[in-house]
């Protein structure tokens, strides 16, 4: 499955093939509503949220943005500043609030409500973040919604296919100075970015290669220096495309 959902991506001729092949292994994994926005200035994500592409009712986009719940989404917030999936209710203020019932509604019950509206009653946030020129970062965010309570869990292929739309749709800039050449890893480096496809953790990495956890930490920075990557989920996903690695 792993390396069918990557052919498929990589394979795509165009950006208009990405968007919905990845809402198509979203809906299997049981999410009716699929977005994905960038943020062009993390200092203010607020207001520098850009719709790329979403199946989001346009009725529930206007209503959201006509509450201004975009100044005080705390999805928003956090997907800013983490790197890994978080679900609605893994943000405090939204597990808070959908425990109230009586009294005056802050914003993070509004949002529920509304979602609730549109038949949404859960969801979940995958971040994708992306080195661009002069080393300015941009974040990315697909977002996931459940019309049912639970959120199943993401395999990490599927983080790998966001961060390569992420890559896909919105190509970064290339570094001042000109356009870098193409990365070279060595085969340790490598075999290390084909495990973490496949899902291992460092430590599993360590014992699959047979190096202390320290070579592997080394390993994952090599990685992350060559590809110009911020994380190991971008370092993967460039390693794909770029046919360094086949998972």
């Amino acid at each position: 499955m792993l390396s069918q959902a990557f052919d498929a991506l990589t394979a795509a001729p165009n950006d208009d093939d990405l968007f919905p092949f990845l809402q198509g292994h979203a809906a299997g994994l049981g999410y009716a509503d699929v977005h994905f926005a960038v943020f062009d200035r993390l200092d203010d994500p607020k207001n520098a949220q850009r719709v790329i592409q979403t199946t989001l009712p346009q009725a529930y986009r206007v209503a959201y943005h006509a509450a201004r719940f975009n100044r005080d989404d705390p999805t928003l917030r956090r997907a800013a500043v983490q790197q890994t999936p978080f679900g609605w209710y893994d943000c405090p203020e939204l597990d808070q609030a959908r425990a109230l019932r009586r009294g005056r509604k802050p914003v993070a019950r509004r949002m529920l409500d509304l979602a609730a509206a549109y038949g949404f009653v859960d969801g979940m946030v995958v971040p994708t973040h992306i080195v661009g020129a002069d080393n300015i970062r941009q974040v990315g965010m697909v977002s996931l919604y459940r019309r049912a309570p639970g959120c199943p869990d993401l395999p990490c292929w599927f983080r790998f296919l966001c961060q390569m739309l992420h890559e896909q749709a919105v190509p970064c800039p290339a570094a001042a100075g000109g356009t870098r050449a193409d990365p070279v890893l060595n085969d340790r480096v490598r075999h290390c970015l084909h495990w973490a496809a496949r899902g291992k953790s460092r430590s599993e990495i360590a014992v699959i290669l047979g190096v202390s956890h320290a070579t592997v930490d080394s390993y994952v920075r090599d990685a992350l220096d060559g590809l110009d990557a911020v994380n190991t989920t971008q370092a993967v996903a460039r390693a794909i495309r770029g046919g360094l690695i086949f998972p």
